[in-house]
Parts: C-alpha cells; structure tokens; sequence
C-alpha cells in the first residue's frame, strides 16, 4: 500500500495496522501454497467463514481475479490452517484518538442542529 497511486492507501499504509496486515497477508500466502490455491481464494474463504459476516463482496477487474475470487466461496479451509490468520488478526488494534470536538455547534445548544427555524 505503500507504494501505491492512491494518497488514501498511502496514508493509511503505514505504522502497526500496517505491519499486523503484512502478518495476516503472509499467512494467508502461506496457507494458499499448502493448499495448491491462490492467496485470493484463501483470503476470501477465511473472511467467509468469520463470525458474524453476512456476505462478502468482490470486485474483480479481470476474469483470472473473478475466477481467483469464486475459488473462495467453494473451499473449505481445515480448522488448522484458520488458526495462523486467526491468531495473527486477534490481536487488539491500536486505539485511534477521535479528534476534539470543537465546542457546541450552531444554533446555540449543544448536539444542535445547526438549523434555526425560519421566522
């Protein structure tokens, strides 16, 4: 992400949520040559199985990364191999600070609107 066009990847490609990311990645590459699959297969089948995930979305821009992609909705990972990315991803990330709320917004109260009523 580094190295990438777009300045949102960018920025948020460095630091420890980069570093956790690179971890999970590198298992996933890894349990894809275990397997005789492709990383993308992999990735998706373990997000697939992941509590409480309703659905998930792919968004392929070629036909070997839409037939990468449907790979992972059919294939089943032992519970061995969901244990490497599972430990890798259960570790807490890092706490973001909010920024400061700047006092109380238009209109005069607290939590308001902004919007007066017309007179």
């Amino acid at each position: 992400m580094l190295d990438s066009p777009s300045p949102l990847a960018r920025a948020m490609g460095g630091g420890q949520t980069a570093d956790r990311n690179l971890e999970i990645a590198g298992h996933v590459v890894a349990l894809a040559a275990e397997l005789g699959t492709t990383p993308a297969a992999v990735a998706l089948a373990w997000v697939r199985d992941r509590p409480g995930v309703a659905s998930v979305l792919i968004g392929p821009r070629t036909v070997a990364q839409l037939t990468d992609s449907l790979a992972g909705f059919t294939l089943e990972l032992p519970p061995e191999a969901v244990a490497r990315p599972d430990a890798a991803s259960s570790a807490e990330a890092p706490a973001r600070a909010l920024p400061p709320v700047a006092g109380p917004r238009a209109g005069g109260q607290a939590g308001g609107s902004g919007v007066r009523p017309q007179e």
